[in-house]
């Protein structure tokens, strides 16, 4: 039964080798008693073979056991001790059975009887079992009383154990069931503890604590059973390298719980009292005891993780809320410490953050033996440990341990891709070990406190920023009211030292005869003994910053030669930082600015330099505005007078679109401002060579080829479509002698849309004739003659084409016309009938043909009207036309192509469609364009569907009005949406393979879409490749009149 349904494989192999064995053993008597039933002579078979047998099958049972390793020395004996047992009385009785029976009945009976085995097999078989109970309870209770009393034990632990839920309670019932089963032996049991990362005794009964990370640990991880520790050498490797750990836990027997991958603890017995042995019996039962806690304590270490990442969660939730919802720093700091100390236990806390100027970490929260000490804190302590900096540089955590055995964490505090500074501290408990859960925290919390913080200082920046422009705007309100200059300059100097935050500053005016540095305003503890002093250009910090023009900053001013030092002789004051800015107008210093030592101790750094460089712009236009405005005033007029001629010239290019006219324009009002004696405007092809030139002021013989402009001057503006001016052309190596008065010359360049045109080049017979403020006029005349030249450019290539395009239409017409006059010709002469008498068939088809070659006619004259459809001119009779009259003569003309690839045709013409207003023969040429394009771009045996139905569409006002739409659909190769947005353009033929097969101008869709939008009406296509063409257009309904 068991072989066959058990879920178990184990046990489904255990029962089939003792069914095989039991098989075996039973065989042969099985055999006898069946031929004893049916009569059969047996007397050839040996009886006496039965018994050993018999033997086979306890065999196999024994096999069994100590192949799956299920055997206890103590169930053996108790088994082995009740089986012979068993066996003496059973042989005992048949002896004494067969005794009797011989003395009762004075016959002789044999012991190989089969009726009396027969029977007293039966016999065996009826009191086996409970014979067998009742002699196993009796030897159980006179020879193993203790293990049966553990085996309870164990069954009431089992039992017990499905009711503990935590760590401590299942702790709490292994404890008592082993003090219950061992009276005389102490049982400890160790656990770990996950947030010092070590493992530490249940009871506390001693101090001693495992490393996680210890080697004893990690063999008892993998340990199975229980170790016996009475004999120091059977101890295994990693006990005797931690002998004293052993020893600190005085244990004699250890028995480990764990799943083979975590080590959840272990059990540990110290020696019993007057140094007895542990019974086997004794071993077992607390080794069942072990693994039977296995499943409480993965159960109830679950329980505790998630409770403990709960309070975590919680924990960082509540964290990051108090962090986004705080402004002040000391409070943040005081959080941030407050929920390290909750989360870790810790005593020792430590922040420090980076310095933006010269990037030194300084401390500015430290906390030892949980006090916070201040004195300890502030810019001026820098922190110099370099595991620290080391960290802030990496931005990576680093785990150590120092001198005394303590474990220092130091995470990074990361604030986005920055690392502001670090955040560390130390566990005094020399045991200690961070599990890695514990450093993930660490470092979530540092980077949110990072983000915090940065926050904090974002605001304060931002604060201290506003701060500043308000000073700015407040110095730009007093000193647009301001006309002196020395109250100027005071409140200058006040304004920046504000600004900054600064204790000293001076303001230093530049002599402008010597050039040397005067003291105007100093405010500091020698303010009166330089005051009115003069510096030379160069010497110290202000007068290099005068000299190179350049903002000094120094934030060790003593280790600067420039430095005078002799400055703070006699005074209390010491000058730490300094930052000199000069004041510069148009490359002429008129003065420098100096502020001397940040009243926060800290130093400058170029965002402060940036300002006061600002700041003193600001001064500089406060100084200059007297002057500015003089020259404002004549700059204006210059200005005024520059408009009116570009004024003047922009009406004289525009009145024409004459290229040489405006080119003649352009070079005589150049020549005029610039006062040259000769010029050239040179124009550019396509290609950028020169092609067209127009000169003035050169010798008569002059007829330079277009070669000769790619070289020279004017080669090099086209080659650099950049401005060149020359003072003297004769230190030009480049320079083409045309005219032998030229000294200077100017060339500019035509650009038009970032494209060069032209250049035009101006030479004067004086020396350095050409000053920045004309250079600058001329390059604005150039900006505007570069347009209208571009204008008629286009103007003339437009003409061009035009004509080109005349020539080409007059020229087909012409081709087309003759031939098809004599074809028309001879066609009418066999209507007629002057060729003779023509059948019914001939005459269709003759008409069928001079219908063609009517339309061939208009279609040839439709070349000639294309041109006339851009233009608008194109002769149209606007008339109703009934539509069913236009359907009928387009079919008779594309019935043909239809039948030739097998192409249906499906028409839809409402009976009550009414009347278009339209030309008969234009639409009657749109619909035969569009059906011979179905036609011929739609594979055989396809549909094509012409439908008509009359449909509001609304006008450019936006009122909707009567319209007949018309549909032409078919099932074809379809267009691209490239190919559609260019569809409706001249000439314009697809490269698709399956179009270009059928023969076409490119014109058709052009002329279609003319005249459709002529007669009010509007053409789209819709359209997918492969799937077919859909082509609609609208012609206004005819009003009845």
């Amino acid at each position: 039964y068991r072989a066959v349904i058990s879920p178990s494989p184990t046990v489904r192999q255990q029962a089939r080798i003792i069914f095989f064995g039991g098989l075996v053993a039973f065989a042969p008597i099985t055999f006898f008693f069946i031929m004893a039933a049916l009569g059969i002579d047996i007397a050839w078979y040996p009886q006496v073979f039965f018994i050993p047998m018999l033997v086979i099958y306890p065999l196999s049972i024994g096999y069994t056991i100590i192949r799956y390793r299920l055997l206890d020395v103590d169930v053996a004996l108790r088994r082995g001790l009740t089986y012979t047992l068993m066996a003496v009385l059973f042989v005992g009785a048949f002896a004494l059975v067969v005794v009797a029976l011989t003395s009762t009945l004075g016959i002789t009976l044999g012991l190989n009887n089969p009726i009396l085995m027969a029977v007293f097999i039966v016999v065996i078989i009826i009191v086996f079992d409970p014979l067998r109970n009742r002699l196993q309870l009796g030897v159980d209770q006179v020879f193993f009383s203790q293990p049966m009393a553990l085996d309870r034990l164990l069954q009431e632990y089992n039992r017990e154990l499905t009711t503990a839920v935590k760590a401590d309670q299942v702790a709490d019932i292994l404890l008592k069931y082993i003090s219950t089963g061992i009276p005389d032996a102490t049982p400890y049991l160790y656990l770990p503890d996950g947030q010092m990362g070590c493992y530490r005794s249940y009871v506390n009964h001693s101090n001693t604590t495992i490393s996680m990370d210890s080697s004893l640990v990690s063999y008892l991880r993998q340990a199975d059973g229980v170790l016996d520790l009475a004999e120091e050498r059977t101890w295994p490797e990693p006990f005797v390298e931690n002998r004293a750990t052993v020893e600190a836990m005085e244990s004699a027997v250890i028995v480990p719980i764990n799943t083979g991958e975590e080590l959840l603890g272990w059990v540990s017995l110290s020696d019993k009292e007057g140094h007895q042995h542990f019974r086997q019996s004794e071993l077992s039962y607390v080794n069942s005891l072990a693994n039977q806690s296995l499943i409480g304590l993965e159960r109830a270490t679950v329980i505790r993780r998630l409770k403990t990442r709960m309070v975590e969660q919680d924990i960082l939730s509540r964290f990051i809320q108090a962090l986004n919802f705080t402004t002040d720093l000391e409070i943040l700091l005081e959080l941030i410490y407050v929920n390290y100390q909750r989360l870790f236990g810790i005593e020792d806390f430590f922040i420090a953050l980076r310095e933006q100027d010269n990037h030194q970490l300084y401390k500015i929260f430290h906390v030892e033996g949980d006090e916070r000490l201040t004195e300890l804190e502030g810019r001026d302590q820098i922190v110099t440990d370099p595991d620290v900096q080391q960290v802030a540089r990496t931005s990576q955590l680093l785990m150590k341990k120092d001198e005394d055995g303590r474990t220092w964490i130091i995470a990074p505090l990361n604030a986005g891709a920055s690392t502001i500074g670090a955040l560390y501290t130390c566990f005094r408990d020399t045991a200690v070990t961070i599990p890695d859960r514990q450093k993930d925290l660490f470092m979530v919390f540092a980077d949110q406190s990072a983000t915090a913080l940065e926050r904090v200082e974002t605001n304060r920046r931002l604060q201290e920023h506003a701060q500043q422009l308000e000073i700015i705007n407040q110095l730009n309100l007093s000193l647009t009211s301001m006309q002196e200059l020395d109250p100027l300059l005071e409140l200058i100097l006040d304004k920046a030292m504000e600004l900054l935050d600064t204790e000293a500053g001076t303001f230093m005016i530049a002599v402008p005869d010597t050039g040397e540095l005067e003291f105007r305003v100093v405010r500091g503890p020698t303010s009166q003994e330089l005051l009115g002093q003069r510096l030379p250009l160069g010497t110290g910090l202000a007068g290099t910053a005068a000299q190179t023009g350049r903002p000094s900053l120094v934030n060790k001013a003593e280790e600067d030669k420039r430095w005078f030092a002799n400055v703070d002789a006699d005074t209390a004051f010491h000058t730490e930082s300094i930052l000199t800015v000069p004041l510069i107008r148009q490359n002429t210093v008129l003065g420098v600015l100096q502020v001397i030592n940040k009243r926060s101790g800290g130093n400058f750094n170029e965002a402060d330099q940036r300002l006061l460089s600002a700041f003193a712009g600001q001064a500089v236009v406060a100084m200059e505005n007297a002057r500015l405005l003089e020259q404002t005033d004549q700059a204006l007029q210059q200005s005024v007078d520059e408009l009116s001629m570009l004024q003047q010239l922009d009406r004289d290019l525009n009145a024409t679109l004459d290229l040489n006219h405006i080119l003649n324009i352009t070079l005589d009002r150049m020549l005029t401002m610039c006062g040259g004696v000769s010029g050239v405007i040179v124009l550019l092809d396509e290609e950028g060579s020169p092609s067209q030139y127009v000169s003035r002021g050169y010798d008569r013989s002059f007829e330079p080829e277009p070669e000769m402009f790619s070289a020279g001057l004017i080669g090099r503006v086209i080659a650099s479509k950049e401005p060149h001016v020359t003072g003297n052309v004769h230190e030009e190596p480049d320079y083409v002698v045309i005219n032998f008065r030229t000294q200077s010359q100017i060339t500019l360049p035509f650009i038009n849309k970032q494209e060069l045109i032209g250049v035009i080049a101006i030479e004067s017979d004086q020396l350095n004739a050409f000053s920045p403020e004309l250079t600058a006029t001329a390059v604005r005349i150039t900006n505007h003659a570069a347009i209208a030249i571009a204008n008629a450019i286009l103007y003339q290539k437009v003409n061009e084409a035009n004509l080109a395009k005349s020539e080409f239409v007059s020229m087909v017409s012409h081709e087309l016309k003759t031939p098809m006059t004599s074809m028309r010709g001879y066609t009418d002469l066999m209507l007629s009938g002057m060729t003779g008498e023509l059948t019914e068939q001939q005459r269709k088809f003759l008409e069928t043909i001079a219908a063609n070659i009517r339309r061939m006619g208009r279609q040839i004259s439709d070349l000639t009207d294309i041109s006339r459809i851009e233009t608008g001119r194109l002769h149209m009779v606007i008339e109703p036309t009934a539509v069913v009259q236009v359907v009928n003569e387009t079919l008779q003309t594309v019935q043909p192509l239809c039948q030739e690839k097998n192409i249906r045709l499906n028409l839809e013409l409402p009976e009550d469609l009414p009347p278009a207003l339209a030309d008969k023969n234009r639409l009657v040429q749109v619909l035969t364009n569009l059906l011979s394009n179905a036609c011929k771009y739609s594979p055989p045996d396809t549909e094509t569907r012409l439908a008509f139905e009359e449909k509001m569409f609304p006008d450019e006002n936006g009122v909707d009005k009567p319209m007949i739409l018309c549909t032409v659909a078919d099932q074809g190769y379809g267009i691209s949406e490239e190919d559609q947005k260019k569809l409706f353009t001249k000439f314009f033929r697809s490269e698709d393979a399956n179009i270009r097969q059928s023969q076409g101008t490119g014109l058709g869709l052009s002329i279609t879409k003319g005249i459709i939008e002529l007669q009010g009406g509007a053409i789209w296509v819709e359209s997918e490749l492969g799937q077919g063409t859909t082509f609609c257009f609208t012609i206004p309904v005819a009003h009845p009149v």
